[in-house]
């Protein structure tokens, strides 16, 4: 019997079948090495890693708690397939970081605790800045790209207005320049494929915020660090070069005091 499907009609069919399953074992692998990733940060920990979305992440798409009886890593509801994927895997790498014992805390000093609205948002930039770095090795080194969530969070800066930079800076004066110098910094550390010009004029329309980003280049230069204690002092001269010894303190890793 003939078919009575035209052959042109069948060739759609086929190919159409091909894709969908195709894109099944990508989505199905993609889920697989996440899960790997997840089992191999709570072998090394010793302890559960929780995997939550929430909108507590302020204006992160992820963040990474380093807790005694669990990690808590939360994301960002809402995030296109891709981009959740990128961002998991670069805050399972945080969490294979704690493992090592490659994790910053600082908190807020008693003056920093009554600013709390801009010296919070400073103390997540500061802490992370050297260490996202590796967490984005450990996401690539499992075969992630970990510049997908970087691109992101770049498109989402460059939205940003100048009436919206100016009113920011407006509201919270020197802070906003030292944050918005420091997301540049920090930015540059991790892998892109972006000109940074192209982010850092988001900022033109207030100098000052690039002349702090230049100025933290030019007296820090680029480094990374690769152990808790490197890690702690490179993050406390990203502090103390922004004069911020009044405001933040850092927890040292080996004597286990805030400084």
């Amino acid at each position: 019997m003939k078919n009575p499907l035209p052959t042109a009609i069948i060739a759609i069919f086929v190919s159409f079948s091909i894709f969908w399953t195709s894109s099944l074992l990508c989505a199905a692998r993609g889920k697989e090495s996440l899960d790997s990733f997840k089992a191999d940060a709570e072998r090394a920990l010793g302890i559960p890693v929780r995997i939550v979305e929430t909108d507590q992440t302020g204006t992160a798409m992820g963040q990474t708690f380093c807790e005694t009886q669990e990690v808590l890593i939360q994301i960002q509801p809402g995030l296109e397939t891709e981009l959740h994927k990128q961002v998991l895997a670069h805050e399972l790498g945080h969490a294979i970081l704690c493992a090592t014992g490659i994790r910053t805390y600082l908190k807020p000093t008693q003056r920093g605790s009554a600013l709390s609205a801009t010296i919070l948002p400073l103390i997540a930039e500061i802490g992370s800045c050297y260490i996202d770095p590796l967490a984005d090795a450990e996401a690539k080194r499992r075969g992630f790209s970990p510049d997908v969530a970087v691109s992101e969070l770049v498109r989402r800066t460059k939205k940003h207005t100048p009436e919206e930079v100016h009113t920011f800076v407006a509201t919270f004066g020197d802070r906003a320049i030292d944050f918005s110098g420091v997301a540049l910094y920090c930015t540059e550390l991790r892998p892109h494929s972006f000109p940074m010009r192209d982010l850092s004029e988001t900022f033109s329309v207030e100098p000052r915020i690039n002349e702090k980003f230049q100025n933290l280049k030019k007296v820090l230069g680029m480094p990374g660090c690769s152990d808790a204690t490197s890690c702690f002092l490179l993050t406390k001269h990203l502090r103390d070069t922004l004069s911020l010894q009044d405001l933040i303190l850092i927890k040292n890793p080996q004597s286990g005091s805030y400084q």
